[in-house]
């Protein structure tokens, strides 16, 4: 995959006390599976969202006649792409277009007629993937106060920044962005429909995977998030893996307001074994004081 050009400098990990000292010591990172996840609905998948019967087969009917045409822009794909190239060969000899349509109309009728079995099991099929996925969650704000109360145990604990090392083989170049929205991810809308059953597209069982492992209720947006998605990871069959980091790619620690003192000086000497790290505190209004 191509690291996402919108990448930010840095990316955020909000941790408590304990977790960036097991973090330092064991230069690894969490990765769980979805149902360990604070939002149960994250990653869930809408199978088929309320259509228009009659508004799908209008437009699926002309659609697919102006494919058979010819007069498509949009590359045929998918079975029905590859029946319409075979029935523009022949376009010269076939009927009227009210007897190709009403021929068209009884296939449609019986694809929609379908739809909801093939739905679920494919989606079925596609909810499994998402609930073996191992996801490892990061923020690009390192100064939001919601996500130091609910996330860095209300500013006793830290935040770590990452960036991938140029040349290395850093899984920080993997980070995707979370897109927030109202709408929960629909395996089969209005418009995806049509496209199907037209032969201008076809069900892109990985396309929907991202699309869902990377939505969420708009009400998170504060969270800023992006995901490292790792499938179902290096070991399948557990919930939780911890996955090793070059650690030239840690390159901040911020330590809360209310970080534990005594445990200052067992931080620094952790980042000694880090060669591209800065270490500072949150002060009062959310500012950052360097620690030498």
């Amino acid at each position: 995959m191509e690291i996402n050009p919108k990448l930010p400098d840095l990316l955020y990990k909000y941790t408590s006390a304990n977790g960036l000292a097991a973090t330092l010591k064991n230069a690894s990172l969490r990765f769980s599976r979805p149902n360990l996840f604070n939002d149960l609905f994250d990653t869930t998948l809408e199978l088929v969202a309320d259509f228009d019967r009659d508004t799908i087969v209008a437009n699926v009917l002309e659609d697919t006649y102006q494919n058979i045409q010819g007069n498509s822009s949009i590359p045929l794909e998918g079975t029905m792409g590859r029946m319409i190239r075979l029935m523009q060969k022949n376009f010269h000899k076939m009927p009227e277009k009210e007897v190709i349509l009403k021929e068209l109309r009884l296939g449609v009728e019986e694809s929609l007629d379908l739809l909801p079995e093939l739905s679920k099991k494919f989606g079925n099929e596609i909810s499994g993937f998402l609930k073996t996925s191992k996801i490892c969650c990061f923020s690009s704000d390192s100064l939001a106060p919601p996500m130091w109360g609910n996330y860095a145990n209300n500013l006793s604990g830290s935040v770590l920044g990452f960036a991938p090392t140029p040349g290395a083989d850093s899984f920080f170049k993997l980070a995707r962005p979370v897109h927030y929205t109202d709408q929960r991810p629909t395996l089969m809308d209005q418009e995806r429909i049509i496209g199907l059953l037209s032969g201008v597209g076809v069900t892109n069982a990985d396309a929907i995977y991202q699309e869902v492992l990377h939505t969420k209720h708009s009400s998170w947006a504060y969270e800023k998030e992006w995901r490292i998605a790792a499938g179902s990871g290096w070991s399948p069959e557990i919930e939780v893996e911890y996955v090793g980091f070059h650690k030239a790619d840690l390159r901040q620690v911020i330590l809360g307001t209310r970080f534990d003192k005594g445990m200052i000086e067992s931080v620094k000497d952790e980042l000694a074994k880090y060669p591209n790290v800065y270490l500072f505190q949150l002060s009062e209004r959310y500012k950052l004081k360097p620690i030498v």
